[in-house]
């Protein structure tokens, strides 16, 4: 069978065929392969920039709460702070009147004290 020119050019013919398929496959799987690695790579670094933007974000975010928490506790002092000042003033205004004596002004004012209460306590 393979004796006659026509079946050797036949197979001669399959046998290119199959080497450039061979070749063919070869070369684009590579390309494929490097194409697959930059596209990877690429979507890798997004990833990276986007994770670093995002704790980034809410470093600042965390950064401001604390920001904002402090100036509220110290608002909240203040606040507790003038209300015991009141609290000693008024004490104070019913001693310098007479209408208390100065143990009970002062009993007055540590109780003021002991009652007066910042941060749960």
């Amino acid at each position: 069978m393979f004796n006659s020119l026509k079946s050797r050019i036949i197979l001669f013919n399959i046998f290119i065929v199959m080497i450039s398929i061979l070749i063919l496959t070869s070369l684009f799987s590579r390309f494929t392969a490097n194409q697959m690695r930059t596209t990877l790579l690429l979507d890798a670094e997004k990833n990276v920039a986007f994770t670093k933007n995002y704790i980034q974000a809410q470093y600042n975010n965390i950064e401001v709460f604390k920001e904002k928490l402090t100036e509220n506790k110290k608002k909240e002092l203040s606040d507790t702070t003038d209300v015991l000042f009141v609290r000693f003033d008024s004490i104070f205004n019913q001693y310098r009147e007479g209408d208390i004596t100065r143990e009970d002004a002062i009993n007055n004012m540590l109780d003021a004290v002991r009652l007066t209460s910042y941060d749960d306590g």
